[in-house]
């Protein structure tokens, strides 16, 4: 629970340039605000017009949303070489992608791997297990991937449109051309089977001119085809069906059938038909936007749970019977080509060839919208999911109880690191001073050092705390007294500490050092990196520190350990300024332009821009709820309930 607060003289500084701004204002006659575009689940945009943010609104609580959040992620640009055109998710922690160059992207766990080039151009690929996928370009060439290992290029009778396996026995491919031909003889109305590791020659069940376009699988006894002139071609057990039109309107794009008895399909014009118990449904238009192209793709985990995109970047969510309004997620690009959906908690779309290869990500893991509830909130710490304390310049503290923020006490003329190991008990830092917060009520100040500067907090529990500062001191406050103070090293300046008991605590410096807290004695300095901004110990057994790189340093085992560089190419100038651990396989991290970054399972994210501003801290008492603030007194609520 502890704060680095090495922004301390920069917040004071930001302080007189605010004040003297808001006196330019007003003298001009004018006031201060900030116009952001918030996206509605309609599709429409709206602004939000921010009120002034000066020492003025200090404690007015403002539900004011700096950037739009939604189920969505950002984009995130994984390909740099070419268009991805084809994905397919077996779970929520393996998809697989592939572009228009040849190129292979894995992810698992969040984490996409570089692109591996063992062909040319895709047209569609599917997978059937974590194990087992097959991808299929358009020169009628197929490649197909096995216990982690793809297989050299094998020549088919025709090149594919779209591809379906539900499972690693079988699969059916339509669409596409005769390879090899010099005439490109036309098989869009072709369907091809592949069954135990055989390609069957080819049926042709479409007689029109219209073309395959898209195919579902639920089993390997049930199959839905849609063409090019609306009608839909069924495969049950064994033996394909008679066409039947389904969509006078529009060209069928895509279809998907979780289970034999339910099927979603979309086309052009934007519409959405429903196939239950043997019968489709006239169709519900449910993007009226047809003017850019309709309806991309649908994916259906359940016949309670679908998500159709389109070309204008709308997603429509279909949940028990009833399809929502559109909500836009990507603004700023192309549309959709495509989306996949291994469960109703979790689905990955792609962007179209214009849209730079991104990729957007639907989970239940949301950060709320920004709240304004002071100015520059410089810490934050939360023992629980109901209580947490966080401080501000202007020596205001807020208080959040059961998801209701406080106006604001000020304690002290300038608040900064805090610690709160209770619900009853927290203690904040001053420079030297600190204030104690005891049922409700903070103290008088109480003077800790005569000259130097304290830095960084942490309080395992209400009876004992550790704080560090400058000049390598530490403090240790025990049964409500403070010691005299003690000089570990005296060429260090401390900017962070961890204690997650009272026996073991980690001290970490601006120059590289660390230092261990065990059983009551302080190790030597050992020389890890040139500079740590932060460090955070869910136990004794398990640390995370963040150097002034953006990399992270792992102690276990009684070592430290290089880990990774947290911050992806898209957001490398941004700085990490906290992290903080609920347990040892889940820690956030924040830091300057609004970025957060999850450590789960060994792995980063590549992280989410949840805010514009400066995030100073952040805390989490479990690991499905932990708060951000930052400058400008937002702070930012993340649950995963």
């Amino acid at each position: 629970m502890q704060k680095k607060n090495s922004f301390r003289n920069s917040n004071k500084i930001l302080i007189i340039v605010i004040a003297l701004i808001a006196l330019i204002a007003i003298f001009a006659g004018t006031s201060l605000g900030f116009n952001w575009p918030i996206k509605f689940s309609s599709g429409n945009t709206q602004t939000n017009q921010n009120s002034q943010s000066s020492g003025s609104n200090v404690g007015q609580l403002q539900n004011l949303a700096p950037i739009a959040k939604t189920n969505w992620s950002n984009a995130r640009q994984i390909d740099f070489s070419g268009s991805l055109t084809s994905a397919s998710c077996v779970t929520a922690s393996f998809c697989v992608g592939v572009d228009s160059f040849g190129n292979i992207y894995t992810e698992s766990n969040g984490i996409w791997s570089t692109g591996q080039n063992i062909g040319s151009g895709y047209s569609s690929m599917s997978c059937a297990s974590i194990t087992f996928c097959i991808a299929v370009n358009g020169n009628g060439y197929e490649y197909t991937y096995r216990d982690g290992i793809w297989s050299k290029i094998r020549q088919l009778n025709s090149s594919f449109r779209s591809l379906s396996c539900p499972t690693t026995n079988f699969c059916v491919g339509v669409g596409g051309f005769i390879a090899n031909s010099t005439s490109q003889v036309d098989m869009n109305g072709y369907e091809y089977t592949y069954l135990n590791g055989v390609w069957s020659k080819g049926q042709q069940i479409e007689p029109t001119v219209g073309g395959l376009s898209f195919v579902s699988c639920s089993s390997a006894s049930f199959c839905v085809v849609a063409d090019g002139n609306g009608t839909e071609y069924t495969y049950r057990n064994g033996r394909w069906l008679t066409g039947q039109n389904i969509s006078f309107s529009g060209l069928l794009n895509s279809v998907s059938c979780p289970t034999t008895n339910f099927c979603v399909a979309t086309d052009s014009d934007g519409y959405e038909y429903t196939y239950s118990k043997g019968i489709w449904s006239k169709g519900q238009q449910i993007d009226t936007d047809t003017k850019i192209g309709g309806l991309n793709s649908v994916s259906c985990s359940t016949a309670n749970f679908c998500v159709a995109v389109g070309t204008d970047g709308y997603e429509y969510t279909y949940s028990k019977g009833v399809w929502s309004k559109g909500q836009q997620i990507d603004n700023n690009y192309g549309g959709f080509s495509s989306v996949s959906c291994p469960t109703s908690k979790f689905c990955m779309s792609i962007g179209l060839p214009n849209d730079y290869a991104n990729i957007y990500t639907y989970s239940d893991n949301v950060w709320s919208k920004g709240r304004q509830v002071g100015a520059m909130l410089n810490s934050v710490s939360c023992p629980t999911v109901n209580f947490c304390a966080a401080t501000a310049s202007y020596g205001n503290i807020y208080i959040y109880s059961d998801g209701t923020w406080s106006l604001g006490d000020q304690v002290s003329p300038w608040a900064g690191s805090i610690s709160c190991p209770t619900t009853n008990f927290c203690i904040t830092l001053s420079d030297n001073i600190e204030y104690t917060y005891f049922d409700g009520v903070w103290s008088n100040a109480i003077l800790i050092s005569n000259s130097r500067i304290l830095n960084s907090i942490s309080c395992p529990t209400a009876s004992f705390c550790m704080a560090v500062g400058n000049n390598g001191y530490e403090y240790t406050y025990s049964n409500n007294i403070w010691s005299q103070g003690q000089q570990i090293e005296n060429s260090v300046n401390f900017n962070s500490v961890s204690c997650p008991t009272i026996n073991f605590c980690m001290a970490l410096s601006s120059g590289g050092y660390s230092f261990i807290y065990n059983d009551g004695v302080w190790s030597k300095g050992q020389k890890i990196v040139e500079g740590f901004k932060t460090v955070s110990c869910p136990t004794a057994n398990f640390c995370i520190a963040v150097d002034n790189s953006g990399n992270d340093y792992i102690y276990s085992d009684a070592s430290w350990h290089l880990g990774h560089i947290i911050q992806s190419n898209a957001n490398a100038n941004a700085i990490i300024t906290y992290a903080a651990c609920a347990t040892a396989s889940f820690c956030m991290a924040v830091g300057s332009l609004g970025y957060e970054y999850t450590y789960s399972k060994n792995i980063w994210s590549t992280g989410q821009k949840i805010g514009y501003n400066f995030l100073n801290s952040i805390s989490c008492p479990t690991t499905n709820f932990c708060i951000a603030v930052g400058n400008n007194g937002y702070e930012y609520t993340y649950s995963n309930s």
